[in-house]
């Protein structure tokens, strides 16, 4: 959604606004700085999971944000991070704490009530998950090695280059963006008279790994090392389908 399309909504009674990054579906991008203007002393709470990783983010804009390792981060799961405005700490108590969540957590004599964190460590509610940190680790230094600016625009190119693909073999493409600002990896599409089914296995066979969403939609989510050689093969895979139905 825009700030122009949510602000009828947003009145006196507003304490957050709460929204994703990327839309799972449709690949719509929000405008962070848009949002923050909206949202003005109200908490921003962003759910990032579907952009960090293949588009450039700051994370300034919201009050609130957090995003899992197993999506564009390629981290595996079990592993997130959350940020948090110094704004969000002051407004926001956690209804659970966990044993690191408090100062002085290994003071195991000290008697009760221990005091919750001031930041946001206070949210963690168990022990840390060393396992996944490694590679969750490993995954924001490959990002930021390779500069998330470059990610995105190579992410974007992909995505384009697969959209006039799909135009091209008379898909019906999902794109509510007007600029590339709102884009972001995913591109979903349907091809008239072809089952989802049939264009899922229809893609498998040729290699390609994509989403049946929504129940009728196909998702496409090109990163930046899929290969360009790639958008030729979908349009042969396309044009398969299309010929054996």
């Amino acid at each position: 959604t825009t700030a122009e399309a949510l602000a009828p909504h947003v009145d006196d009674q507003t304490v957050a606004i709460a929204l994703s990054l990327v839309c799972f579906l449709s690949g719509f991008r929000i405008d962070l700085a848009e949002m923050r203007e909206l949202a003005g002393e109200r908490l921003l709470i962003v759910d990032a999971i579907q952009g960090i990783g293949a588009i450039e983010t700051a994370l300034d804009p919201a009050d609130v944000m957090v995003a899992g390792g197993q999506k564009w981060l390629r981290a595996g799961n079990g592993v997130a991070f959350l940020a948090m405005s110094d704004r969000a700490l002051d407004r926001l108590d956690s209804s659970l704490v966990g044993w690191t969540g408090v100062d002085d957590f290994m003071a195991s004599e000290q008697p009760a009530p221990h005091r919750p964190l001031a930041t946001a460590g206070r949210f963690q509610l168990g022990s840390a998950p060393i396992v996944m940190a490694a590679p969750f680790g490993a995954a924001l230094d490959v990002l930021l090695d390779g500069g998330p600016g470059a990610v995105e625009a190579v992410v974007l190119d992909r995505s384009k280059a697969l959209e006039e693909v799909l135009r091209s073999a008379d898909a019906e493409v999902l794109s509510p963006w007007r600029s590339d600002s709102e884009r972001s990896g995913i591109v979903s599409f349907k091809l008239p008279g072809i089952p989802p089914q049939a264009i899922f296995d229809g893609f498998a066979t040729g290699g390609v790994v994509v989403s049946i969403r929504n129940q009728d939609w196909i998702r496409l989510s090109p990163h930046a090392t899929t290969p360009a050689w790639i958008v030729d093969h979908v349009a042969e895979l396309l044009a398969k389908l299309k010929v054996s139905h």
